[in-house]
């Protein structure tokens, strides 16, 4: 009986989980040779408590919001030097594109997103 039961409760959960609103992916492409940090929130802009290290390259990090909520993304370096601060609704994040690019050069950090990039 137990391993009827696991198995149904999966399918419970994924078909649950299916109905609800995914969420944001938002893509940051760090093309600089240092880490970086990012937070999010639906809350307001905070002081950075939580710094989730962007190594270089390119990253996908998936986010929990409903289309209208307000979501704030920053982005620091490692020692907190604010590079990159917006907020807008996850809808307008995902319909823009979602990602941000960050880019350095001659010790100058430069940075682009999909809500304001405009081609």
């Amino acid at each position: 009986m137990r391993a009827l039961v696991l198995p149904l409760a999966a399918i419970v959960l994924g078909v649950f989980l299916a109905g609800c609103d995914p969420g944001l992916e938002l893509r940051i492409d760090n093309q600089t040779d240092q880490s970086i940090c990012f937070t999010d929130s639906l809350d307001s802009p905070h002081e950075f408590p939580i710094c989730f290290e962007v190594e270089p390259g390119s990253h996908t990090y998936g986010l929990l919001c409903q289309q209208n909520d307000t979501l704030f993304v920053t982005l620091t370096t490692v020692g907190r030097l604010l590079l990159f601060s917006s907020f807008a609704t996850c809808r307008e994040w995902e319909d823009s594109g979602a990602w941000i690019e960050v880019t350095k050069r001659n010790e100058e950090y430069e940075v682009r997103d999909s809500l304001t990039f405009d081609e």
